[in-house]
């Protein structure tokens, strides 16, 4: 059995597996894969490339980029530099060949995503659990159901290559799992912001940590154009949306007097070759020193040499204004999400009961982006202190896949399903007789509190399997204050059923609906849809801490 732990991110997937054939334990190093996410086509076969060429090569269609592209409407729109393929198909060609292990048959993609030749002999393939991490859900809840999520289109590519993934849990919960396991002083933090600049995006989330659960409790990710301050995603010229690091190395190279737009091979090219430069280590340290001469003098460094990549050569002034709109968009959304909290420990950085600052992503090197963030939190970029976590190189970009393939290796839970199954209390009539019996809404610990997708109540083996379930709500007499839309039982495990109260402002029509239940971060909510359609009413459950007094209400539908 393998346990893998997938972290893909615009610019590098980082796969991350633990020990194979030992059996899983605490304090075991977990090694990480990192490829860049990249798909080459040759005459409609598709594998990761090595490297970017310095040219472009005959018969070749190179895909970057798509990754950002999940989630979002453009997922599923042909991009026309990819001669046709969609962000989703090339992911579906990438995760093959990353997953695929050597041994197992060669698998050849035939860039239409259905298509498919396997050469070799696929018994010998080692089973794995898998588990996916995703961006955090922008705000404090899940968003509406018709909302594309990069959740939805990751589980539905590895559904069709036949590796579903075990779980999927949010990137910034993954990586304080493994974080905190290296850090005691991070383990004690009850209040963790974490701000990871990578690539493609910008995503900052306020995390809470109760023994080992871990939660996000609010996050805001801005990708592309909208992380540079140029707009909302778009495709530019070709049908590709650039990425955050294209805006970046076209802004370096318009300094440098190369006019390079947005979105073509050109930006991709130096975004490959800057990607290049800074993860070596010696010139990234380099690189750090020379910037913060130049922002403490810029009149006596700001001319000294800084980097070369792709054949340019930025000083150090050109790279500090590259990284101003960066730094600016950064300083803003982290700025909006502390605002919409009116809880000044978030502000309070330092040991013990102090808030925690945690950087990641490979843009969250760049000296001008990160003495933004910690000046705009009122802590000095030189000496921030030991409230701010800067993890070393390997755990920089590898942080998040290690926990999530921890989470796989069954050694950490981040506690962010809800325990209790929940039931509802039903009449229909069987034999011309009516019949009261409970249809089981959720299993124990089905319920994501913190990537809750709606899951519908059906006729099949469990929810979301089959042909909807359709109930009848009947008009009622007045209820009082705090009785239920509809009987929902929660059933605690060894322990009786307690009727589920609800925060509700007013009772559903009268007509026929479908029943379902979403996690979020304030715990599960009861969503009703009109078979006929319209918008689904979402009825939140109140708080379960009183379970064991069993005194809250609820309300049988006549």
């Amino acid at each position: 059995m393998r346990y893998l732990g997938l972290d893909l991110g615009t610019g590098l997937a980082k796969l991350a597996q633990y020990p194979s054939g030992e059996p899983a334990r605490a304090g075991q190093e977990i090694g990480v894969t990192t490829v860049a996410a990249a798909v080459s086509y040759r005459r409609h076969v598709g594998e990761i490339p090595a490297g970017y060429p310095d040219r472009p090569q005959p018969g070749v269609v190179r895909c970057d980029g798509f990754p950002a592209l999940l989630g979002t409407r453009l997922s599923a729109v042909p991009v026309p530099v990819w001669q046709g393929r969609t962000p989703g198909e090339v992911t579906q060609s990438f995760l093959r060949c990353l997953l695929d292990p050597p041994g197992t048959g060669t698998t050849q993609d035939t860039g239409g995503g259905a298509g498919t030749e396997t050469v070799g002999d696929e018994d010998d393939t080692e089973s794995a659990d898998l588990v996916v991490t995703v961006p955090p859900h922008a705000g404090t809840r899940p968003g509406p159901d018709d909302e594309p999520s990069t959740e939805a289109d990751l589980q539905d590519i590895l559904s069709a290559l036949g590796r579903p993934a075990r779980r999927v849990v949010a990137a910034p919960v993954a990586a304080l799992l493994w974080l905190r396991r290296r850090d005691p002083d991070l383990a004690a933090a009850g209040r963790i912001v974490v701000v990871d600049v990578g690539a493609g995006s910008i995503e900052l989330s306020l995390c809470t940590a109760t023994g080992t659960a871990v939660r996000v409790v609010d996050s805001i990710c801005l990708v592309g154009g909208s992380a540079w301050g140029t707009g909302a995603l778009a495709a530019a010229a070709g049908g590709r949306s650039p990425a955050l690091a294209e805006y970046l190395v076209t802004a370096l190279a318009a300094a440098s007097g190369v006019r390079v737009d947005p979105g073509g091979q050109e930006s991709v090219s130096l975004w490959r070759a800057f990607e290049r430069a800074i993860a070596d280590d010696r010139t990234r340290d380099r690189l750090d020193v020379v910037l913060q001469w130049a922002a403490a003098a810029r009149h006596r460094h700001g001319s000294a040499p800084a980097l070369r990549f792709g054949g340019l050569k930025v000083t150090a002034s050109q790279l500090l204004d590259a990284c101003e709109p960066l730094a600016r968009q950064s300083v803003a959304a982290l700025g909006q999400l502390l605002g919409r909290h009116d809880d000044p420990g978030w502000l309070r950085f330092g040991p013990g009961g102090g808030a925690r600052l945690v950087l990641l992503g490979g843009l969250s090197t760049l000296h001008p982006v990160r003495a933004a963030l910690l000046a705009s939190l009122g802590l000095d970029p030189e000496r921030p202190g030991p409230g701010v976590i800067r993890p070393a190189d390997d755990d920089l970009l590898g942080a998040v896949a290690r926990g999530a393939a921890l989470l796989a290796a069954g050694l950490a839970d981040p506690g962010d399903r809800y325990p209790h199954a929940l039931r509802l209390a039903v009449s229909r009539v069987v034999r011309d007789r009516l019949v009261s019996e409970h249809l089981e809404l959720a299993a124990p610990g089905s319920i994501d509190l913190e990537l809750g997708q709606t899951l519908y109540l059906t006729n099949g083996t469990g929810p979301g399997e089959g042909s909807h379930v359709l109930v009848t709500i009947r008009p009622a007499a007045s209820s009082p204050p705090g009785s239920a839309p509809i009987p929902v039982q929660i059933v605690p495990s060894g322990r009786d059923p307690v009727p589920a109260a609800f925060r509700w402002a007013a009772p559903p029509e009268p007509g026929v609906y479908r029943v379902g239940i979403r996690g979020g971060p304030d715990g599960p909510a009861v969503v009703l849809q009109r078979a006929d359609g319209g918008k689904p009413l979402t009825y939140p459950l109140a708080e379960t801490a009183d379970l064991d007094a069993g005194h809250t209400s609820g309300q049988a539908i006549p």
